[in-house]
């Protein structure tokens, strides 16, 4: 299995930690799946081949979303792809979004477009994506952020990560039922460092 995490890098030290807490968990829960992470400025190709993952050739953009065209790839482009770490939406199983906060008027519609295109594509081919806990909201009153409402009816689970969350995403998606949670900060699992507590005067037992 393939799971991509999405929304994460290596420079703010918040994504880097729920990129830690989301692999220890699949270490214990799925040991034989692999990952899947996008290059970027702040995730760059040495830092992802350090983690073990592959590059996920990602290429999202208006008005047509190129990576609808990665299904009608040969085989043979994929394996070449393989071949040098890179993979692509076709090769993906599962998403898993931690992006943190990037969905909600403060971002502007193309993470709204883009995601929703997601979404909905994964869908149809059986692959589901998850938020895993993060802020929403709150949305501009646009039609990007009604049809990113329509598409979270597709989305395999929405986690929100506090009430105000969780209602932003109610208001534009209407009733999502057992597809929406609220779940609390999932770093909380991640092993401290007691030599940092010291360094930094906090009480040990916080590491």
């Amino acid at each position: 299995m393939l799971i991509e995490i999405k929304g994460v890098q290596f420079v703010n030290k918040g994504a880097a930690l729920m990129l830690q807490a989301i692999q220890d968990r699949l270490r214990r829960e799925l040991p034989a799946a692999e990952i899947a992470l996008t290059p970027g400025p702040n995730a760059p190709f040495r830092s992802i081949a350090a983690t073990g993952a592959w590059q996920r050739l990602r290429m999202p953009g208006a008005p047509i979303d190129l990576d609808s065209l990665s299904y009608r790839l040969p085989q043979r482009a994929l394996e070449l792809g393989r071949r040098y770490g890179v993979v692509t939406e076709r090769d993906v199983d599962a998403v898993l979004d931690a992006s943190g906060f990037a969905y909600g008027a403060s971002w502007g519609d193309a993470p709204l477009v883009s995601t929703s295109r997601e979404i909905e594509r994964l869908a149809r081919h059986g692959k589901p994506y998850v938020f895993l806990p993060q802020a929403f909201g709150p949305f501009p009153a646009s039609p990007a952020a009604r049809d990113f409402g329509r598409a979270l009816h597709s989305a395999a689970l929405v986690c929100a990560r506090e009430p105000e969350s969780c209602s932003h995403v109610a208001g534009i998606a209407g009733d999502l039922g057992d597809g929406l949670a609220v779940f609390p900060d999932f770093t909380i699992g991640v092993p401290g460092t007691p030599s940092a507590a010291a360094r930094w005067n906090v009480d040990r037992r916080s590491a």
